[in-house]
């Protein structure tokens, strides 16, 4: 499994981070999870990616979108997670389909694999948002039994 992401001011690193965390608990194999950033990904024998980017100017990080078009061949049988970190759900359940549709979705629409779970998490500038920590190893430890679920080990 591989944790790809790219980030600007560190809190993207921290979620990728917190979401290996998450999985290692769940699996006893956790030295196979790979945490990288996207420019260093040369090697694509995993099962599964785990996707992220932080949200800046209403995008996610052209890093990121250059990352899926460029390897859209080699990701196409891969299964796929996709997290987003924003602050865009501190509003709320009313921006929600902004979300999915603005965020989430330019992530979506360059991804051909299956994805098989998408996450959004509260960033941060200055101070790390260590109360966002629970969230994000909630949502891994939900992924985890996702991948169990379809008789996979992580």
């Amino acid at each position: 499994m591989c944790i790809v992401y790219d980030t600007k001011k560190g809190s993207t690193s921290h979620i990728a981070n917190w979401i290996k965390e998450g999985l290692s608990g769940e699996d006893e194999n956790e030295s196979l999870i790979d945490v990288k950033l996207a420019k260093d990904v040369m090697n694509f024998d995993y099962d599964l990616f785990i996707i992220g980017t932080p949200i800046y100017w209403e995008r996610p990080l052209k890093s990121i979108t250059n990352f899926l078009t460029k390897n859209k061949e080699k990701l196409n049988k891969k299964k796929i997670a996709i997290f987003i970190v924003c602050i865009a759900n501190l509003f709320g359940h009313l921006t929600d389909k902004y979300i999915q549709n603005n965020y989430l979705g330019a992530l979506e629409r360059k991804i051909e694999g299956k994805i098989i779970a998408r996450g959004v998490f509260k960033g941060w500038l200055r101070k790390i948002n260590y109360n966002e920590k629970e969230n994000v190893i909630r949502w891994a430890k939900e992924l985890a039994k996702k991948i169990r679920e379809e008789g996979r080990t992580i």
